[in-house]
């Protein structure tokens, strides 16, 4: 088969221990994009009240008039505010850039243009929020000096950072071959120095996909997922329930002390660095989960969930948030593309509960109370889990299959028996899963 070549990316999260001077430079970039986003944001209002609101316009109209604003540049910015020249100066120029963004997802989002949940009227950035970031492109393809651990941010020079150790060099690896292209640094809640670094490869996209390595696993609000034989996820936790009591206490304490006093701010800290910690113990099952499955298995096979919907009418909302199972799927299709695995989800409507396994009768009767049922039609006692999670492999490997035989021109039986087919993961195709069979034609399917 002919060698292809994709390019992937990938994000790199590493902490960063600035030194005193390097941290007062940090926060002082954090308040010139701030300030620079708030400024833009306050002239673009002043113009859309001056010459837009309370007048009869139609759409063609207000397009002309939004033509003649002429928002102030980096380089006039920073010659009428001079202390903006401490910072970088793409600092600047990304904060017009994502106060202009705001704003067009917001009228896209307005007339429908733009998908998924609507986006709010863009809103001015406080000094208080917990989350303070800003980008920086155009970096140093050698920015990362791995032996001193240290990294070179513009202006800053170079800081300390930490990074898992990895005495293999497997995953590490791979960044050291890789070219960094931009640079995210943010400041959370706890004061901790974060970097994510975008990083750019190219390597082959082939992988080999074998049908009888698959599995179904079906979402549960208690044990995160069952899968086809009855099993749910391993050692898997309910973190923030678990840790209720200490995080109420906290809590409270933060509401009794005393508005913008010193000790308020130690509580607050105290209760972000314990909320961090929740979330970490969260963020490391998930990952270690995610990566096993995809080593595991060639296809996955989950549904497609509303679970924002299923949060609103549920008694064990608390169950559902704890799970983060968007997030748990989203690292499961990213890790798949570099660990030979595909992962396929059913369509939202797809019965997967409600239909049984030996049959195919669909039960429409079926309520959430019901956790075992005996099938009408064939009289096979069945779990109600275990029965979805069967589907949703089985139906995995239906439209993987369907997909082959379009694309390869054969038969059901040959595509069934066909044991490794070389897949090559690329970008588009069916319900967000990519992929693309190279042809061989039957005398070669035939001495395999």
């Amino acid at each position: 088969m002919s060698d292809k070549i994709s390019i992937i990316h990938k994000s790199l999260k590493i902490r960063l221990y600035p030194t005193e001077d390097q941290k007062i430079l940090l926060n002082k970039t954090f308040g010139s994009y701030r300030f620079v986003y708030n400024r833009h944001k306050e002239e673009k209002d002043s113009f859309y009240n001056e010459n837009i609101k309370d007048k009869n316009l139609s759409k063609e109209e207000i397009r002309e008039i939004y033509k003649t604003f002429k928002p102030k540049t980096q380089k006039e910015f920073c010659d009428e505010f001079e202390w903006l020249r401490e910072i970088p100066a793409i600092t600047v120029t990304n904060a017009i850039k994502n106060c202009e963004q705001a704003y067009s997802n917001f009228f896209k989002s307005l007339s429908g243009k733009r998908k998924g949940k609507r986006v709010g009227f863009p809103k001015f950035k406080s000094r208080k929020e917990n989350n303070q970031s800003f980008s920086v492109y155009m970096i140093s393809k050698n920015c990362l000096d791995w032996e001193h651990r240290l990294v070179t941010i513009p202006k800053l020079k170079q800081v300390k950072f930490r990074h898992a150790e990895d005495k293999s060099d497997k995953w590490i690896g791979w960044f050291k071959e890789a070219v960094a292209k931009n640079m995210t640094i943010s400041r959370n809640a706890c004061e901790e120095y974060w970097c994510s670094i975008l990083f750019e490869k190219e390597q082959n996209i082939y992988s080999t996909i074998k049908l009888d390595k698959a599995i179904g696993l079906d979402f549960s609000p208690n044990s995160l997922y069952i899968n086809d034989l009855n099993e749910v996820a391993p050692n898997f936790r309910k973190a923030k329930q678990e840790n209720k009591k200490k995080l109420t206490k906290l809590q409270r304490n933060l509401m009794k002390k005393q508005k913008d006093s010193k000790n308020r701010e130690k509580a607050r800290i105290k209760l972000a660095r314990f909320e961090n910690h929740i979330v970490n113990i969260r963020r490391d099952y998930r990952e270690k989960e995610t990566l096993r499955l995809t080593q595991t298995y060639d296809v996955i096979g989950i549904e497609d969930l509303n679970l924002q919907g299923m949060i609103k009418f549920s008694h064990n909302a608390k169950n559902y948030v704890d799970c983060s199972w968007y997030t748990f799927v989203t690292r499961l299709e990213q890790k798949a593309k570099f660990n030979n695995c595909l992962v396929i989800k059913s369509d939202r409507f797809y019965p997967s509960s409600k239909t049984c396994n030996h049959c195919g009768y669909v039960n429409k009767e079926l309520t959430l109370k019901d956790r075992v049922w005996v099938c009408p039609n064939c009289g096979t006692k069945i779990i109600r889990d275990q029965n979805a999670a069967q589907n949703l492999k089985e139906n995995a490997i239906k439209i993987l299959v369907d997909d082959l035989k379009s694309t390869l021109l054969l038969e059901q039986q040959e595509v069934m028996s066909m044991e490794d087919m070389e897949v090559n993961l690329c970008n588009s195709m069916i319900y967000g899963i990519s992929y693309e069979v190279e042809k061989r034609s039957s005398s070669v399917l035939a001495e395999e």
